[in-house]
């Protein structure tokens, strides 16, 4: 009620006089608006000045289920180029009113278009409401406003002065100041709560805003009373046909009942024409006057209504809230209804909103007497699969748990593997964090492993690939050995082998070759991830075709191939490009962009990184944020600025569950902070050094090169002989940034210990190499060390 609305509307207006078109979408606080409705609303109205067809696709696609799962990011950067078509010849202004309403999907989009369209002449106005602080998709929304330099405006309460100005404007004698002053004191200058209050009368303040709306409902004629409380249940828009057939009469006879309300300053006409309460706390207030069952019997009477439409499948999410809304005498509707509301967001692509109406449909489930165990578990995987293309573990672990419990009541080991197996799927290699197990999940596996018939069935197999991956960050010596966890893997890899299936084929090899990610096995993974991609292109399996491609980018750099990693990361990036693979453009373009860097490539590195961030808003999944920060951090050490390297580094550390300690001691060991680094290496020394470990190459240059800085030659000598087979490769850990050849580590290991002709020979080697590989920054820092210490 601060006067966002009235403030956009009156500059809308003044633009509009200077010939920009105008087109307003409004965020809905119903819980069942459709995804993406703001920008259905803002598109249709630019569409309707036009006598071109270009809008036409785009708003189909985001209204309509049509989409067929396409990738969101393909979708909106459609509406992008096209709004870029139209604004580079004719001025708009995109208005989205109430943002703090907004769907994840509708802001993703929002800020989609403010990051990518660079050209012509295009204004986006959005308004929110200032507390409480914005958090997740819509803070970030603000920080790409704020990277493009928005304008902002922070709306502050009236003065005194303007709140006898604003008294006088609707009466015939000023307010006294000491009653202006008493009003501005009370409201904070609310605009909202002062014209409630001055309309009530001041003399006669109620105790609450509620208080004052009941007591302007009261003062209505009994037809309007009744109309509002309908119009309050349909939201804070109101459709005059829908609100006829709820209250049986024609649409006129909704309007003229509920004139006297529009009169009494308790609905507003907009400037699109739509008919809407002043505020979201004014259709509370009404809707709180209603007794509880009759609320329930109106919500369940609009949705019937919304049922009977031609254009139901548009209304899904909206019949779905009523419905919910409806009480548990319509549990039975409720939760179907939300399931396919769900299935529609799921059509768009719009992944979270799925996940959101699944959990409200597990709620109404669970007062329906019809729904048996049975009905709760297939409700449960559905939710399952949704947090999982949404990338919310936890929900889906909250899911799946469930689940595992309601198979074991029901006594039937395929549904408890088939939950179990639900939990483990969806990550490019493990669902649970960095040094952790979910044992719920790897004992029901275990179970099942142990408890289903035997013989090989694609069940059984998965069983044992999902182990293997539930068991991934296995430590040795602990529960879940690595030797389990590739023994699973195995006997999953063999079975899938005799099943024949493509697609169970592709996603054994990829597991098997997670399995026995460490450097000694790299000739055996590039092998299976040259078959995993065979199989999934025979399967006709794309995501697994897509990972297949990441893994052979990653493997041919581990193995120093780069040529045919330079091959590789052109055909993978053409892939997720158009299969629109949101988790491989992010994890696969930081990944490239940190090879950009160590080539020197600074600002080719620097526009595949910022690239990033955008495509992460439109998705959710684990490590994303540390992907793209740990190779944003990289590109600053290849600079020289190690100092900025620690900056991200440290807040990664605060921020993040995975390790970065090594990473950290050579963002100190190259900006001279030596103490720091000294006492970091204390205690990484302290630990078992494993070169069986996917980061070793990675973790153990990082050490040799400190060995040889803070002079610790007895520590070099037991990282040299381990580090030696893994000559001519490259420093890495798996998909992360690289270092450079792994000779000049070596070469760093042995110059610590004096073996200074050694470390000449091996500083050598990799000098040709950053020649062959085509990496100055990184040969500068060879020749940087071979000066500084003489090898």
């Amino acid at each position: 009620g601060i006067g966002k609305t009235r403030l956009t509307e009156e500059f809308a207006a003044r633009a509009a006089g200077r010939g920009f078109g105008v087109h307003v979408g409004r965020c809905s606080s119903d819980e069942g608006a459709p995804p993406l409705w703001p920008w259905v609303t803002v598109l249709g109205s630019l569409a309707r000045t036009r006598t071109d067809e270009l809008l036409a696709e785009p708003i189909d696609l985001l209204r309509s289920n049509r989409a067929g799962g396409a990738d969101r990011f393909t979708q909106f950067d459609a509406v992008a180029k096209v709004l870029e078509r139209i604004v580079a010849g004719e001025p708009q202004i995109l208005v989205f009113d109430d943002l703090h309403w907004a769907d994840p999907s509708t802001l993703s989009l929002l800020r989609h278009v403010t990051d990518t369209v660079e050209h012509g002449h295009l204004v986006l106005v959005a308004t929110r409401r200032a507390h409480p602080a914005p958090t997740g998709a819509l803070a970030e929304y603000g920080e790409s406003l704020a990277r493009r330099h928005a304008l902002r405006l922070d709306l502050t309460g009236l003065t005194t002065t303007d709140v006898g100005e604003l008294a006088a404007s609707g009466r015939s004698t000023a307010l006294l100041v000491q009653d202006a002053d008493r009003l501005r004191d009370r409201t904070g200058g609310n605009p909202f709560f002062l014209l409630e209050l001055l309309r009530a009368g001041p003399d006669t303040m109620p105790a609450a805003v509620g208080d004052v709306i009941g007591a302007r409902v009261g003062r209505l004629p009994a037809t309007t009373q009744r109309a509002l409380r309908a119009a309050a249940a349909l939201g804070r828009t109101i459709d005059p046909d829908l609100l006829a057939i709820i209250e049986q009469t024609d649409p006129d006879q909704a309007l003229d009942a509920l004139e006297p309300a529009l009169e009494a300053g308790l609905l507003t006409v907009t400037a699109a024409g739509e008919l809407r309460f002043g505020h979201a706390l004014v259709r509370d207030a009404v809707e709180a006057t209603d007794s509880p069952l009759r609320r329930q019997r109106r919500h369940a009477a609009i949705a019937r209504a919304l049922l009977d439409r031609d254009a139901a499948s548009r209304h899904l999410a909206e019949i779905a809230r009523h419905w919910m809304q409806a009480g548990p005498a319509q549990a039975q509707q409720a939760w179907p209804a939300a399931v396919a509301a769900a299935a529609h967001a799921t059509g768009l692509a719009a992944h979270e909103e799925a996940a959101d109406l699944l959990a409200a449909a597990l709620v109404a489930q669970t007062t329906d007497p019809g729904a048996d165990l049975v009905a709760r578990y297939e409700l449960l995987l559905t939710r399952a699969a949704a947090c999982r293309a949404a990338a919310d573990n936890t929900g889906q672990r909250a899911a799946t748990t469930e689940a595992i419990e309601i198979a074991r009541r029901l006594g039937d080991v395929e549904r408890v593997a088939a939950a179990a197996i639900a939990a483990a799927e969806g990550g490019l290699w493990s669902n649970v964090p960095e040094g952790t197990q979910h044992s719920v999940t790897v004992e029901a596996l275990r179970g099942a492993a142990r408890d289903l018939p035997g013989g090989d069935t694609a069940l059984r197999c998965r069983v044992f690939l999902a182990l293997s991956r539930e068991l991934f960050w296995a430590a040795p010596g602990g529960d879940g050995h690595p030797a389990e966890r590739t023994a699973h893997a195995e006997r999953g890899f063999a079975m899938a082998r005799r099943l024949g299936e493509p697609r169970l084929r592709s996603f054994a090899c990829q597991t098997l070759s997670l399995a026995v990610i460490y450097p000694a096995t790299l000739d055996r993974r590039i092998e299976l991830t040259e078959e995993s991609i065979e199989c999934a292109r025979a399967a006709g399996d794309p995501n697994g075709e897509g990972v297949g491609l990441f893994w052979r980018v990653v493997f041919a750099g581990e193995a120093g191939r780069i040529d045919d990693r330079r091959v590789a990361v052109a055909e993978a990036l053409d892939h997720v490009e158009r299969h629109g693979l949101r988790m491989l453009q992010v994890m696969l373009g930081a990944h490239q962009a940190s090879w950009l860097a160590l080539e020197g490539r600074f600002d080719e590195a620097d526009a595949l990184l910022d690239d990033q961030p955008r495509r992460a808003a439109l998705a959710s999944f684990p490590f994303r944020e540390e992907a793209v920060q740990a190779t944003r951090a990289f590109i600053e050490l290849w600079r020289g600025r190690p100092v900025t390297m620690m900056e991200r580094f440290d807040a990664l550390a605060e921020a993040s569950y995975t390790d970065v300690d090594t990473a950290v001691l050579i963002g100190l060991i190259r900006s001279g902070r030596l103490d720091a680094a000294a006492a970091r290496m204390d205690r990484a020394s302290g630990l078992p050094l494993n070169a069986d470990d996917f980061a070793a190459p990675f973790d153990f240059g990082i050490l040799a090169e400190a060995t040889l800085v803070l002079g610790r030659p007895e520590l070099a000598g037991r990282h040299y002989p381990m580090m030696l087979p893994w000559s001519g490769r490259m420093a890495a850990a798996g998909p992360g940034p690289p270092l450079g050849p792994v000779d000049g580590f070596l070469a760093a290991a042995a110059a610590a210990v004096g073996e200074v002709d050694l470390a000449s020979r091996h500083a050598d080697d990799a000098a040709r190499l950053c020649v062959q590989w085509r990496m100055p920054p990184v040969a500068a820092w060879l020749r940087d060390l071979r000066s500084r210490f003489g090898f």
